[in-house]
């Protein structure tokens, strides 16, 4: 992060039970014009796990566990993320971690090669 850059998360303040959908937010300020929002879990012991990411450009990544149970909402006008987790399960539990870095942009062109007989 560079001077002026913060992301803020808030915790979930109610009690929820397996089954249940968990949403969890997190607010940020950046001086970036171009950024990807991305979230983490880590379950206790382990290293950080990838869940999603989400970009200015409106491209989208997910872990291969995600499926469909994990969503990620990205609102950059309100610089507001969120991550839910449809019908959690004790395997979901963890502590998850919001975050961003600066997108950059690779662009790369191909050059037609002749073949020579």
């Amino acid at each position: 992060l560079s001077h002026g850059d913060s992301v803020t998360q808030s915790l979930p303040s109610d009690i929820r039970t397996e089954g249940d959908a968990v949403t969890l937010t997190c607010t940020y300020d950046t001086t970036f014009s171009s950024y990807t929002l991305l979230w983490y879990r880590q379950h206790q012991g382990s290293q950080p796990e990838f869940i999603l990411l989400k970009d200015t450009y409106g491209n989208e990544h997910k872990a291969n566990f995600v499926q469909d149970r994990f969503s990620m909402e990205l609102q950059t006008s309100k610089k507001f993320t969120s991550l839910t987790i449809a019908r959690f399960q004790l395997s979901d539990v963890a502590v998850y971690y919001c975050t961003f870095r600066e997108s950059t942009v690779m662009i790369s062109s191909l050059t037609p090669v002749q073949n020579l007989p």
